[in-house]
């Protein structure tokens, strides 16, 4: 397994959700080495969002349920952002900057939508590291 405290995770798995609502949705890790701690890492990642019992597939969906929900702020504050000017845009930076913050929920998601959205992104790309 990878650990968080001496490796970042994001540096080994890009971190996606894919598809939307009346599309196939899932959950993605991908990883960008070859390294056995990185297969390990994502094996339970995947565990975790999509159960290995009947019990463990409910909680996953929930968990699933409130990622949905989670990138969905998300980028509704990038589009409101982006079309946003002068005090709005600066508190939308700042809000943005929090929601990319290791405390925020699911913070690996939300940079990695940030990452795979150069162009889209490009004034939030000083709040994340680039992907390796």
């Amino acid at each position: 397994m990878i650990d968080c405290t001496k490796m970042d995770p994001e540096k080994h798995i890009a971190f996606r959700k894919t598809g939307y609502f009346g599309k196939e949705e899932k959950v993605v890790f991908e990883a960008l080495d070859k390294v056995e701690e990185t297969e390990n890492t994502i094996l339970l990642l995947q565990d975790i969002f999509y159960g290995s019992t009947p019990q463990k597939e409910m909680e996953a969906g929930i968990l699933r349920r409130i990622l949905r929900k989670e990138l969905s702020k998300f980028k509704e504050y990038i589009r409101e952002y982006r079309e946003a000017d002068g005090f709005e845009k600066e508190d939308l930076w700042w809000l943005l900057r929090r929601e990319l913050d290791d405390s925020s929920p699911f913070a690996a998601f939300k940079r990695w939508i940030i990452r795979d959205h150069p162009k889209y992104c490009k004034d939030l790309e000083q709040l994340v590291e680039p992907a390796p």
